[in-house]
């Protein structure tokens, strides 16, 4: 029983990270340079985990049940409350202004024409996926359990196969780069890919509160997610190299076979309308549970930012970027922040009470705000 309460609980967190946010990992890294840009997957990839096993300590020692906001309202207060929800807000809806892009993205590749009626054909097709994506957001139709974890296995084992169809044309040489003046173009990116720390105090509910068994599971839940990124990074980037698309599997399919590129364009639009729908029906219920909105007031202020922002955004890798960097980011100081207050109150239970994590998380997230403004202000900071 316990050990299928443990994979219960893995399936629950590979599930929160597993999603259309790989897409973008590829392009960033082909641009810093594969050597470089594994070194950041790396080094994030261990901030998370960190952030991850805090936000789980937090959860087991801390009395009564908690998400994240409820324990940033706990040990930091109202205002501690205020910007953990100001940062989910804008994480989702950045998530949803990339994914938005990013679909319209892959509809332009099937024509041959650049625009319509002279709107850009990408941002024509982002506009009209949005408001498709947007129907069951109005409607409130979620997905069951029994849904998610078959359509989380089924993205996983297309990423497999995607890669298996194109191993034979990886080119060693695009995986010997290093660009130091992008070095730290992959780090949001890869931020906004792994990050899923909300979905902790639901893998305890699985667990029953063992706290063992929730602390194998965070640490199996982050490094399955890392260790397909990195697989499909390495091959996606070994095919492509300099030529890796900001979706990353529009170029990835024409370089190798038209089966990866059936299969690149499922796994696409899949990943990334099913990511939009369930991030917009969390915070759209946010609003309506929190903020005691409206369902029509709700719904309009979930889809107005995304909608307006097409208009003005134009990458799917920067906003991955800025949304991971920032927002993500800043949620992660936080979560470091909640941890050195629950030191200070001497919170019953705590486990990492004595560990450096605290510093390490908030140093790693601090710095990664600051060298992504420097790239964004076109500084290098070499």
């Amino acid at each position: 029983m316990a050990t299928k309460s443990l994979w219960k609980a893995i399936a629950i967190l590979v599930g929160a990270i597993v999603g259309a946010g790989v897409l973008g990992i590829p392009y960033a890294v082909a641009q810093s340079g594969y050597v470089l840009g594994l070194i950041i997957l790396l080094i994030v990839g261990t901030a998370i985990l960190f952030e991850f096993l805090m936000v789980a300590d937090l959860t087991l020692s801390t009395p009564g049940k908690h998400q994240l906001v409820g324990l940033a309202k706990h040990y930091l207060g109202k205002k501690g409350k205020l910007m953990m929800q100001a940062s989910i807000f804008f994480t989702v809806w950045g998530a949803m202004l990339a994914y938005a892009i990013g679909s319209g993205n892959v509809f332009a590749t099937f024509f041959s024409q650049t625009s319509f009626y002279g709107i850009p054909l990408n941002l024509t097709f982002s506009i009209i996926l949005l408001l498709l994506f947007s129907i069951p957001i109005y409607a409130g139709l979620k997905a069951t359990e029994s849904v998610e974890l078959p359509l989380v296995l089924f993205l996983i084992g297309l990423i497999i196969i995607m890669c298996a169809f194109a191993f034979t044309h990886i080119n060693l040489g695009n995986l010997q780069t290093a660009n130091f003046s992008k070095a730290f173009l992959p780090y949001g990116v890869i931020l906004f890919a792994i990050a899923g720390s909300m979905v902790i105090p639901e893998a305890k509910q699985a667990l029953k509160g063992d706290a063992k068994l929730l602390r194998k599971a965070v640490i199996a839940g982050v490094l399955i997610p890392l260790t397909l990124y990195w697989f499909f990074t390495t091959v996606v980037v070994g095919v492509t190299g300099s030529q890796t698309s900001e979706v990353a599997t529009i170029a990835f399919g024409q370089l190798t076979n038209p089966v990866v590129i059936v299969l690149g364009n499922i796994f696409a639009l899949i990943a990334m309308a099913t990511s939009f729908i369930a991030l917009g029906l969390v915070l759209k219920d946010t609003f309506i549970q929190d903020l005691g909105m409206k369902n029509n007031q709700a719904y309009l202020l979930t889809m107005i930012v995304p909608l307006f922002m097409l208009f003005v955004a134009k990458s799917f890798t920067r906003i991955l970027e800025i949304t991971g960097a920032y927002s993500i980011g800043f949620a992660g100081i936080l979560v470091g922040v909640m941890a050195l207050k629950a030191r200070k109150y001497k919170t019953k239970g705590l486990k990492l009470k004595n560990t450096a994590l605290p510093y390490i998380v908030i140093t790693i997230f601090i710095f990664g705000i600051v060298v992504t403004t420097m790239q964004i202000l076109g500084i290098s900071p070499f």
